[in-house]
């Protein structure tokens, strides 16, 4: 139960805890509405800043990108006629927890921020990339491996059983860790220094376990937990998530399934 209940809790705070200002980009340049389009341009040359807004006293009608058509030649006219029109559906809260940004992305590849009555930042669909997302996908991992432990330790053949299904080095790294770790050596122990690859052969091994988390075969089970073990592995070695996950869709899409699967083994846990 406490260590249910110390996952649990790290898992709502990180989760809760990383939001858009987290991982946004100040934007720096800011032109007038009658700024002409040739000085803006000057702008973006010298800086690298790759977004301005368009300002009218205390209004924001709209925005320049330096890839916009209106930076091809002849340069002609001002910001304001230029610009992109700043409308509700690309602003976005600082408050905003960065797991439910993630879906946004597959309407439009970046957003600007709002905080406290001012757009003062830009996200995009890269700055997902960074830490703090890392963090909250993996606290996502901590609550699966936690779900997984309770489920192997509430099986009526015993936690014993299930770790006869390791193999025999793994069996042994895990026995090593637990004496080390706790002096002492039992099955429940022993299960808390296995892997997350580990825990994931002990369940796949029981085909009972597998159909009742109800997936359509054993090789989609197998494919799901391999392709979160990629991904942890790679957060875990500070690597790009971007080269499991390079998309909005397939991000959220994997988002989603890891929060499927534990609500489904938190279902299972509690029947």
């Amino acid at each position: 139960m406490y260590i249910e209940t110390m996952h649990r809790v790290h898992y709502e705070v990180v989760s809760g805890a990383f939001t858009v200002i987290d991982i946004a980009e100040p934007v720096r340049l800011s032109v007038s509405r009658e700024e002409p389009i040739e000085v803006v341009n000057e702008k973006f040359m010298d800086r690298s800043d790759w977004c301005c807004l368009v300002r009218e006293g205390l209004c924001i009608p709209g925005f320049l990108t330096f890839d916009d058509d209106a930076f091809s030649s002849p340069l002609s006219g001002s910001a304001g006629e230029k610009a992109t029109p700043l409308t509700p559906d690309l602003i976005v809260a600082s408050s905003l927890p960065l797991l439910e940004l993630v879906p946004l992305f597959k309407r439009h590849y970046f957003f600007f921020v709002l905080e406290q009555a001012d757009i003062t930042h830009v996200v995009s669909f890269q700055d997902l990339d960074k830490l703090p997302m890392k963090l909250s996908i993996f606290a996502l991992f901590l609550e699966l491996e936690t779900r997984m432990i309770e489920l192997i330790t509430q099986q009526p053949f015993g936690t014993e059983h299930y770790l006869r299904y390791l193999p025999k080095n793994r069996y042994a790294k895990a026995k090593k860790l637990c004496i080390k770790k706790y002096k002492e050596e039992n099955p429940q122990r022993l299960l808390l220094c296995t892997t997350f690859s580990d825990k994931k052969e002990m369940l796949l091994r029981d085909p009972q376990l597998v159909t009742k988390l109800s997936f359509p075969s054993k090789s989609g089970c197998d494919s799901l937990f391999n392709h979160i073990e990629r991904v942890r592995n790679q957060i875990a070695h500070s690597d790009s998530i971007m080269r499991e996950l390079d998309s909005p869709e397939r991000l959220d899409t994997f988002i989603c399934e890891v929060r499927d699967l534990i609500q489904r083994l938190s279902k299972d846990n509690q029947a």
